[in-house]
């Protein structure tokens, strides 16, 4: 029986995610993003105006403040979300598919291909329209996805998720 070892490897030696060469995901999906913050605000200008009409709600300064607020943070979170897509990025390499997002709170994600269960392709409506998919894939263990890159070109998409299933097999028959 061999001895077992397990030899210190030094993090300085490490790579670093910035040596991975990310592509950046399609540029309708700023739209996409856009345009479900511009709704989002929408519902919540009807709510507060329908809470201020019925007197349910009555705030102690003038009621245009309430509006004001909401147009402030409107802008903010159209500029948070232009700054922020730019750092939506994937990366697929032999062994595993990377994502990373993020502005302030940034996420880096990377699945190897020998934990997958399975990946799907979706859509939603405003996807469809500028023609754009979501690749989200499972791994072992979870009923929510465990990554999900939206934002692609939906020939793109399909190609990712015959490449990544292949992989994934041929991680199983090895």
């Amino acid at each position: 029986m061999a001895d077992f070892q397990n030899e210190m490897i030094e993090s300085k030696v490490l790579p670093t995610v910035d040596h991975i060469d990310y592509e950046s995901i399609e540029k309708n999906f700023l739209y996409v993003r856009l345009i479900s913050v511009g709704l989002l605000y929408i519902v919540i200008t009807f709510i507060v105006a329908a809470l201020l009409i019925s007197g349910e709600v009555n705030f102690d300064f003038p009621n245009i403040w309430a509006f004001l607020v909401i147009l402030f943070l409107l802008g903010f979170n159209i500029m948070m979300t232009i700054l922020s897509f730019r750092k939506r990025k994937f990366a697929i390499r032999q062994y595993d598919i990377g994502f990373k997002k993020g502005l302030i709170w940034q996420s880096h994600i990377t699945i190897p291909f020998n934990r997958v269960q399975h990946c799907e392709v979706n859509q939603g409506i405003l996807d469809r329209v500028f023609e754009l998919s979501r690749l989200k894939i499972y791994t072992a263990g979870g009923s929510n996805s465990d990554l999900t890159i939206a934002g692609l070109n939906p020939v793109r998409a399909d190609q990712m998720k015959s490449f990544i299933l292949q992989k994934t097999i041929q991680d199983e028959e090895e």
